[in-house]
């Protein structure tokens, strides 16, 4: 008696046990390969992947703020079309003020390692797990670009710190190759320190400020360079370190932003050294204006 086949149901059949017959003798199949979305999410983590400088090859400062919980990946901005601000220093430029901020905005974006979140403190990349000015600052920023804010400082470290090759130094770098991923050309770059170098020898501090502001301005050459001029903390400052901050920026043509010392009613400091909601404020406003100025000088010049 001969066999007879159905050949619209055996030829299928066929092809299915040949696949996976390849499949398990070659290990070539790639079934989700089927699925169009599965490849563009692969290939998306892996331009990720390539695209982003891991921070945690590099020296990480106790206490940084790293923890993505709660954040949700946005797609960072072209460059033309935001305004880069980097923010570094020691705590008042990191996760220290007394109150927390968000953006409740995608215009207002916090980089990261390679990323970008919506900003909402503490800010990723800093120390500490408080508030900080930046969304402050970016919210006072009349713009219709939208505002990329990286941050990195660290609390309670001195300038030959950020001088060490063998920490700081290395921190610094890993933050700005990360950035370059993404933003090679960064608009303008905050410092915000001095606090522990109030006892520093002025000579000594002014040298070491020097060559470390310098080393920054020839890593990004197109940025503005703005300082302020800060060392109170705990009663106590030292208008000669002050002095210094405004005499290095003036040497090196950068922005001097004026000083933070003078915010220092107990109302401007929660623990009469990182400020309070009302010092923020200030301090914000101080940072906004200079940049603003900045801004708009850089427009006339345009037209």
């Amino acid at each position: 008696m001969k066999l007879t086949f159905n050949r619209q149901i055996t030829f299928p059949l066929m092809l299915i046990l040949w696949s996976f017959l390849a499949g398990y003798m070659f290990k070539t199949i790639d079934w989700f390969r089927l699925f169009p979305q599965s490849k563009i999410e692969s290939h998306n983590q892996n331009t990720h992947a390539a695209n982003r400088s891991n921070l945690t090859q590099s020296y990480i400062p106790k206490g940084l703020h790293s923890d993505l919980s709660g954040r949700f990946e946005i797609p960072c901005p072209a460059e033309e079309d935001a305004i880069i601000l980097v923010g570094f220093g020691q705590s008042n430029s990191a996760n220290a003020q007394g109150q927390r901020y968000e953006s409740n905005t995608n215009k207002i974006i916090n980089f990261y390692n390679g990323r970008c979140y919506p900003a909402v403190d503490p800010m990723l990349g800093s120390t500490g797990n408080r508030g900080s000015i930046w969304i402050p600052v970016a919210k006072k920023l009349q713009t219709d670009k939208s505002i990329v804010i990286m941050a990195f400082g660290v609390g309670g470290t001195s300038i030959s710190e950020w001088l060490d090759q063998n920490k700081l130094s290395l921190f610094y770098q890993a933050n700005k190759n990360s950035l370059k991923t993404i933003y090679n050309n960064p608009d303008y770059i905050i410092w915000i320190q001095g606090e522990s170098d109030k006892n520093t020898s002025p000579p000594v501090y002014k040298e070491q400020l020097s060559i470390w502001l310098n080393s920054v301005m020839q890593d990004f050459q197109t940025a503005t360079i703005l300082i302020t001029g800060t060392t109170y903390c705990h009663g106590v400052g030292n208008d000669k370190i002050v002095t210094i901050q405004e005499e290095v920026a003036k040497d090196l043509n950068a922005i001097y932003i004026g000083s933070t010392d003078k915010f220092n009613e107990l109302s401007d400091r929660y623990d009469n050294c990182h400020f309070s909601a009302q010092g923020v404020n200030k301090v914000s406003d101080m940072i906004a204006e200079s940049i603003t100025t900045q801004i708009e000088s850089a427009s006339r010049t345009t037209k």
